[in-house]
C-alpha cells in the first residue's frame, strides 16, 4: 500500500506538499525544517555557483564536458521557481505564458501537458512564487487576448507561437526594454500631453 502511494506521488505533487507544510512558517523556521529533513534523508544542500560549474567544465576532459551542463539549466527541467526567476516575467499575462511553456517543455515527464486551465494557474503560480490572480480563468483569457495562448476548448488553452517566442527569446527583458503594451501606453500619454499643450 505504501509503495502504491509513493508511485502516485509526482514531482509537482511533492513540491505542493512541501510548500503547503512550510507556508505557515517564518523564513528562519523554514530553513531549519529543510536542514533537518535533509540531515534525516542524508541529502547535502550545496550551493553550486555558475562560476564553480564553469571551472568544472573547463577542467573536465573534452569528451565529458557536454554532460556538465550548468546546474541552472539542469534544474530548469524540474524547478519552475528557478525558471521563473531566470525569465523574470513582468506581467500576469507573461507569467501565464511562462507556466504554459514550462508545462509543455520543461516540467518533469509525469507533469507535462500541452494545455493548461485555471487549476494549473493556481498550482503553478504558487510554485513559481507569483502572486495568485483573483480570477485565474480571466488571467487565461487575458493571455489569449495578448496572443500568448490559443484556445483548445472551453477553459483550456495552449501556448501559441507568439507565447513561445516571448518565453524563449524575449524573457528576461533587458533593463530599459519595456513590453510593447507599456511602450504604447507611454506613447499615448505623450501624445495626450502634446495635444493638451497646444
Amino acid at each position: 500500500m505504501e509503495e502504491e502511494k509513493r508511485s502516485e506521488m509526482t514531482f509537482g505533487k511533492a513540491i505542493d506538499t512541501v510548500l503547503s507544510a512550510l507556508d505557515p512558517l517564518d523564513a528562519a523556521t523554514r530553513g531549519a525544517v529543510l536542514r533537518a529533513v535533509c540531515d534525516k534523508l542524508g541529502i547535502s544542500l550545496e550551493v553550486h555557483s555558475e562560476h564553480a560549474a564553469s571551472r568544472e567544465r573547463a577542467a573536465a576532459p573534452e569528451d565529458t564536458r557536454s554532460d556538465l551542463a550548468s546546474p541552472a539549466k539542469n534544474l530548469l527541467s524540474t524547478d519552475i521557481r528557478m525558471f521563473a526567476n531566470e525569465k523574470a516575467p513582468q506581467s500576469i499575462t507573461e507569467e501565464v505564458a511562462l507556466v504554459a511553456y514550462y508545462l509543455a517543455e520543461q516540467a518533469p515527464e509525469n507533469d507535462r501537458k500541452e494545455s493548461i486551465n485555471k487549476d494549473d494557474i493556481r498550482r503553478y503560480f504558487k510554485q513559481a512564487g507569483f502572486p495568485l490572480p483573483k480570477r485565474p480563468e480571466q488571467a487565461l483569457v487575458n493571455g489569449l487576448h495578448a496572443g500568448y495562448l490559443e484556445r483548445v476548448e472551453e477553459g483550456r488553452y495552449r501556448l501559441s507561437p507568439v507565447g513561445h517566442n516571448l518565453v524563449v527569446h524575449s524573457l528576461p527583458r533587458s533593463q530599459g526594454k519595456r513590453p510593447r503594451s507599456a511602450s504604447r501606453a507611454g506613447r499615448s500619454a505623450k501624445h495626450a500631453r502634446r495635444r493638451k499643450n497646444r
